[in-house]
């Protein structure tokens, strides 16, 4: 009978500390997007969390989901970086992937969004929401290098100086030019003239910005300083188009 009580005692023991270790004194599991985003509405899309892919490169954003007849799922998106608009993108479907799309090709570069996939039962009605997840775009890829047609270039006065000119109605304030072969780049202060340049290589191509990557180069060539003794007889002030296509 003691035998028996000792063991009764020992297992209550047991079960008391076994309870005090457990339960709130554990820590929560870590949140988890779930498998799919479903409501209890037969009629309403569902939508697959673990489909959901955003591609920087060719700015999309991927996901399946499983939509009865007459219901739709979209994509509402928000801006943080560059204003705070919001708006609900076109979703399309791609039969061959099976699966559903937005282009993300019209946003600003350079800006942090966030976005929610969203469907609507038959009756037009918002019936289940995923997940909001965020991502930021890169730069807008670099523009064309500037139309250099129209563009004349104006030697110096005097080989020691440095007063050649360019002129041209494409030379504008959002441009840049460098004269060292791109390790520097000066920008363009007044519309339609470049001034105080050497005879040499002006590389020109439109400014980075804060949302655009730096254009592609052109290169113009001001012609070296003629004499008056030159046969054209135009002294320093001597004109040539000089001007290498951008490759």
């Amino acid at each position: 009978m003691k035998k028996t009580f000792a063991i009764i005692l020992i297992s209550c023991a047991a079960t008391m500390l076994c309870t005090g270790c457990g339960g709130d004194d554990l820590p929560e599991p870590e949140n988890q997007n779930p498998t799919s985003t479903t409501t209890d509405n037969p009629n309403a899309p569902k939508i697959d969390e673990a489909s959901i892919v955003y591609n920087a490169s060719v700015r999309t954003i991927t996901f399946k989901a499983s939509c009865p007849e007459g219901t739709i799922v979209k994509v509402l998106l928000r801006q943080h970086t560059n204003g705070t608009e919001e708006r609900l993108m076109p979703v399309f479907y791609n039969s061959s992937s099976r699966q559903y799309y937005i282009n993300l090709l019209n946003l600003i570069g350079n800006s942090t969004y966030s976005f929610c996939i969203i469907g609507y039962d038959i009756e037009g009605k918002e019936a289940v929401r995923s997940t909001e997840r965020t991502f930021t775009l890169p730069k807008d890829a670099a523009p064309n290098a500037p139309n250099t047609l129209g563009i004349k270039a104006y030697a110096p006065s005097a080989p020691d100086l440095a007063d050649g000119y360019i002129r041209g109605n494409i030379i504008t304030q959002d441009l840049e030019y460098s004269i060292d072969n791109g390790r520097t780049w000066t920008p363009v202060t007044t519309d339609g003239i470049i001034s105080n340049l050497q005879s040499g290589n002006v590389l020109l191509r439109i400014a980075e910005t804060l949302t655009t990557e730096a254009g592609r180069t052109a290169t113009i060539v001001v012609p070296p300083f003629k004499s008056n003794t030159d046969t054209d007889g135009t002294g320093g002030n001597s004109e040539g188009l000089h001007i290498r296509r951008p490759g």
